[in-house]
């Protein structure tokens, strides 16, 4: 995905996840994506409230 990204000519990418899902969170950091955002209680599930983060990367 970031390959044709870059082919089509974006400059960065951003990924939204909810910060309990420790697993998205490793993974985008591992790909070299930096949290550039975190968005307290905005997200709902299972009656509860999540933080979401958004990272970056710029190609």
């Amino acid at each position: 995905m970031e390959k044709i990204a870059k082919e089509q000519g974006f400059h960065t990418l951003i990924a939204t996840i909810c910060m309990e899902n420790t697993r998205s969170k490793s993974l985008f950091e591992k790909n070299g994506y930096e949290q550039c955002a975190l968005f307290k209680e905005i997200g709902y599930k299972f009656d509860r409230k999540l933080d979401i983060g958004s990272f970056q990367k710029i190609l």
